[in-house]
């Protein structure tokens, strides 16, 4: 159980990418859109601490890392540690449970005020920062990031990780799920992200595209012929057709274009530097 103290430590805010924001980390924000680039045969499990804690590292500096994740198993993993491996390290600590039960960001910028006694911390440091990671509207785990100097984390490096998490959801879930299942008919998993993540995306490219002053163009792009394509009489058919077609648009796109799942049957395509108007 986390200690009761903690509660004001969670973060009740929207962790917005603002204009203003957006202009003082302009150095940084593009590595936000990169992580989304990635693919699960980039990103596989015994290299994500390696590839997606780098990631991480140029985001929000750190000195240890914890992943947790307990649906649909039970995995963690770790990066910074040095002859200093906590007992049950695998089970958590007081900043897991609370993210658990809380579903809320924390951010302790001074762990001495926090009222915290040294053995109820994973490890000694002098600030930290956690993340719920969401599976759509589930949390299944948890990102803790700890520092050692005198530095201390800040509410920046919250918006800058949560941001970070939302762009690659995607890659993760694929990373750490146990297997490769075919989802139901209208809710199947493909090679893009999904709806629900949508919003997200595009309120930062809408930011970014104000803050350096180019045009944006969007299009929904969707197959009306569904019995043609077998999309509801063989599941698989149907996947293999919805990959295929998400694979043709990308490689009709340049690299920095976006696709995403919108509906069932259609795909959402956000288009940098584009404008509606004829030339």
């Amino acid at each position: 159980m986390w200690p009761e103290r903690l509660t004001e430590y969670i973060v009740d805010r929207k962790l917005e990418l603002s204009p203003e924001f957006i202009k003082n980390n302009a150095d940084i924000i593009p590595l936000l859109f990169q992580v989304s680039l990635l693919s699960d045969v980039e990103v596989r499990l015994e290299k994500i601490s390696d590839l997606f804690l780098n990631f991480v590292g140029h985001i929000t500096p750190y000195d240890v890392a914890f992943v947790y994740v307990w649906d649909p198993q039970e995995t963690w993993f770790c990066r910074g540690l040095q002859g200093e491996i906590p007992e049950d390290i695998e089970k958590g600590d007081i900043f897991t449970d609370a993210m658990r039960e809380m579903a809320k960001p924390i951010l302790v910028p001074d762990i001495g005020l926090a009222g915290i006694e040294p053995d109820e911390l994973p490890i000694k440091c002098s600030s930290m920062i956690g993340l719920p990671i969401y599976k759509d509207t589930k949390v299944i785990g948890c990102l803790e990031l700890f520092r050692k100097g005198i530095k201390a984390f800040c509410i920046n490096d919250l918006i800058l990780t949560k941001h970070l998490l939302l762009s690659s959801e995607k890659v993760l879930r694929e990373v750490l799920s146990p297997d490769r299942e075919f989802d139901d008919a209208l809710d199947v998993r493909i090679d893009v992200p999904q709806r629900h993540i949508l919003l997200d995306v595009l309120h930062q490219y809408e930011e970014l595209s104000k803050r350096l002053s180019f045009p944006l163009s969007v299009a929904i792009i969707e197959i009306e012929d569904r019995d043609k394509f077998g999309l509801y009489q063989h599941i698989p058919e149907g996947i293999r057709t919805l990959k295929t077609l998400a694979k043709r648009i990308q490689e009709g796109l340049r690299c920095y274009d976006k696709v995403l799942r919108y509906e069932e049957l259609s795909f959402f395509v956000i288009l940098p530097g584009c404008s509606s108007r004829p030339r």
